[in-house]
């Protein structure tokens, strides 16, 4: 199978201190089927060796035809690592995993097939499995993005009303209309992350596609409070 004779997507993770976690989002994207991909880890200042874990896949990463590439920068928030990503991203489609978000095998194939088939979508967005950061292997619940008005135009303004805006892994952008609408590749820095400033101008201008299967494992983080139950979906600080 020619990797070139398919879509190039770039993965990019903004990451501050996530030593404990990325290995696990690094490991999910070895395993996934889909064989053209460009890898962009961009760490926001980590302190507690995120660094070391990182680049000790440089090599497994190369070995599996997918490039890959380690960026370091001060202390900025999310939405600054993002931006440093945007200026390096290559890929026809996009997608941006933080470091604690797990990809099930084929969660890029599919939403390639599904922007690949659907010409008039900017984004994909599938479901994701909940899991404990304790016990990934027991899911706990779905985040489920169905919406029986989903397809109507007013989705833009139906996303400012529901939760379907957030976890970034669950998405898949377009880039050629993410360009459209922000041809300078520049997000505004904000504290609840970097997903609004991705995904509500292509939702403005452009049709969204979804994906009504779990193709991510969104991790519930113990210690932080905006990864708990009550606060799925709600705004979340950065990190």
């Amino acid at each position: 199978m020619e990797k070139n004779n398919f879509p190039l997507v770039s993965l990019i993770t903004p990451g501050w201190n996530g030593v404990s976690f990325v290995g696990r989002l690094l490991d999910s994207i070895l395993n996934q089927t889909y064989p053209n991909m460009e890898y962009i880890y961009i760490d926001d200042g980590s302190t507690d060796g995120t660094k070391d874990v990182v680049l000790s896949y440089k090599e497994k990463f190369q070995k599996a035809g997918i490039s890959f590439e380690y960026v370091y920068k001060e202390n900025g928030g999310v939405s600054s690592a993002v931006n440093e990503g945007l200026k390096r991203v290559k890929g026809d489609y996009l997608c941006w995993p933080e470091y604690d978000d797990i990809l099930i095998s084929d969660s890029v194939e599919r939403k390639v097939c599904y922007l690949e088939t659907h010409k008039d979508c900017a984004v994909v967005t599938s479901d994701a499995w909940l899991v404990e950061d304790n016990d990934i292997t027991k899911v706990t619940g779905v985040l489920s993005h169905h919406n029986p008005n989903r397809f109507d135009r007013n989705h833009f303004f139906q996303a400012l009303m529901t939760n379907s805006i957030f976890t970034a892994a669950c998405h898949m952008i377009r880039m050629s209309m993410f360009d459209e609408v922000n041809p300078e590749r520049y997000i505004y820095p904000s504290w609840i992350g970097p997903n609004w400033q991705m995904l509500l101008p292509v939702y403005y201008k452009f049709n969204r596609g979804f994906i009504e299967t779990p193709l991510v494992y969104y991790v519930i983080r113990s210690e932080s409070i905006s990864h708990s139950h009550n606060n799925i979906g709600k705004k979340r600080s950065g990190y």
